[in-house]
């Protein structure tokens, strides 16, 4: 979606446009090195996880410390999704009225 169609949709926030003009230059070449991309970060984050719980002798911080980095990222994923399902929103409520 080009930043003319964006400017046209008076619902979309700045932060929102940046976030969709970002999205759109990460995967407009390739979607496969997006994917890849996305699946090397989680492997990582899941290996520095593993190694965090095994390389501390205290089983009770290792489980604090792991918890709560699971518990943030999860935050983090449940605001994404949040601020995700707003923007479709916009853009449906946009699409209808244009089609009608």
């Amino acid at each position: 979606m080009g930043h003319e169609k964006l400017s046209s949709i008076s619902d979309v926030s700045v932060g929102e446009e940046r976030f969709l003009e970002r999205l759109s230059g990460k995967y407009e070449k390739n979607e496969a090195a997006g994917r890849f991309r996305s699946y090397l970060i989680a492997s990582v984050v899941i290996m520095a996880m593993f190694a965090l719980s095994r390389w501390i002798p205290w089983w009770g911080v290792a489980f604090i410390i792991v918890e709560a980095i699971g518990l943030t990222l999860f935050h983090q994923y449940k605001r994404f999704a949040s601020f995700k399902s707003g923007l479709l929103r916009k853009l449906w409520r946009h699409a209808r009225k244009v089609s009608a």
